[in-house]
């Protein structure tokens, strides 16, 4: 099976990806992303998943492309953009460290 990279996604989705792997602190061109569990390879903790909501849900708030490449319904609405942000980390947030 061939590794689905980083730079396969669209540039908006490339920049949040980037940024949830900066996060913590891992390289983003190590992740095999058409993995269907990509994301529970790696862990973070509440407070970094708050942050990376806030820098998200500002980044498509600000960014009217990336809300057209995000969004199903790309509206600049604080509350409609931070829901985004929301659900993009119940679908492909890291798994929480056990502390």
């Amino acid at each position: 099976m061939v590794m689905k990279t980083i730079n396969e996604f669209g540039v908006h989705l490339q920049q949040i990806l980037r940024q949830m792997c900066y996060v913590i602190g891992v390289d983003p061109e190590t992740i095999d992303f058409g993995q269907h569990d990509w994301y529970m390879q790696h862990t973070w903790t509440q407070e970094q998943e708050q942050e990376f909501k806030i820098w998200l849900t500002d980044y498509i708030y600000n960014n009217n492309e990336a809300r057209k490449e995000i969004l199903e319904f790309p509206r600049k609405d604080k509350k409609h953009c931070e829901k985004a942000a929301s659900e993009f980390l119940f679908n492909y947030g890291w798994k929480y460290e056990i502390t």
